[in-house]
């Protein structure tokens, strides 16, 4: 797994200052990374990335339809679905939502809340042989 980026560092330091919450560091830390450190330096990029999405939002708690499409677009940058600069390169997960996605073949955005569970499922699913494969 690859650990965090000065870049991510930089920005969730950035966006708790502006918070005001980085006394909470070490719980924040610890909750994005399943308890496995309190150190955001010791976080991995993915999980620095939905942190990121967590404090871009204000800390408001996401709604069941971001948490799934987070966890799509978490794997989806574990697996190198990037662009140059590191931003989740959303052509190749339109493209993959379009040619696999069932019931319905449409883009990410348009899935609707009912659903996703479909399409995290078929996502975890060809996750967990991409990782097989590794």
């Amino acid at each position: 797994m690859e650990k965090i980026t000065t870049p991510q560092l930089v920005k969730i330091k950035i966006l708790m200052n502006q918070q005001g919450l980085i006394e909470f560091s070490p719980e924040l830390a610890k909750s994005f990374s399943d308890g496995r450190t309190t150190s955001v330096r010791e976080m991995y990029g993915h999980e620095a990335w939905l942190l990121i999405k967590h404090l871009d939002d204000g800390g408001k708690e996401p709604t069941a339809k971001e948490k799934m499409q987070r966890k799509i677009l978490s794997m989806a940058h574990e697996q190198g679905w990037k662009l140059p600069g590191g931003k989740i390169n959303m052509a190749k997960v339109n493209g993959w939502c379009m040619k696999y996605g069932v019931p319905v073949h449409k883009p990410f955005n348009d899935y609707s809340e009912l659903e996703l569970p479909a399409l995290v499922t078929q996502f975890e699913k060809m996750y967990a042989k991409h990782l097989s494969s590794i």
